[in-house]
């Protein structure tokens, strides 16, 4: 038994970006992030979700790419969708640009595909108040 995640995934057309440029000797990898804004260099795609997606597509994202080399990736969607379907055709944000899921299809080539997963889970089974010092 598992519990709902996004599988990300390689669209049907292929991935849209290419392995990074930068030599070796550069830093490992660098990112800047911002509300509806992404820029990635020497990204891989553990790296790519862990900034962005299980934070903004509102549950965990597992890698199903194939895709183990390091990227430059930019990706840009409007940050503020609060849809009960993320999924839907013409969900768009606030700020008039793509869900995040339109982007990553549009602009990486890449797609969140809603499955069922084993996950690691937190539970708490008792809690107490500290005792006062």
């Amino acid at each position: 038994m598992g519990l709902p995640v996004y599988a990300l995934v390689v669209g049907k057309h292929g991935a849209k970006f290419h392995p990074t440029t930068l030599p070796d000797n550069q830093l490992p990898f660098g990112m800047r992030i911002e509300p509806g804004e992404l820029i990635g260099h020497k990204m891989s795609m553990q790296q790519l979700i862990g900034a962005l997606l299980n934070s903004e597509a509102g549950r965990q994202v597992v890698d199903q790419t194939g895709l183990t080399g390091r990227y430059d990736l930019k990706l840009t969607w409007a940050p503020e969708k609060h849809s009960a379907n993320p999924l839907a055709e013409n969900n768009e944000g606030s700020n008039n640009g793509p869900s995040l899921f339109t982007a990553l299809e549009d602009q990486l080539g890449l797609k969140l595909v809603p499955q069922k997963a084993p996950v690691e889970v937190l539970v708490i089974d008792h809690i107490e108040r500290p005792s006062p010092n």
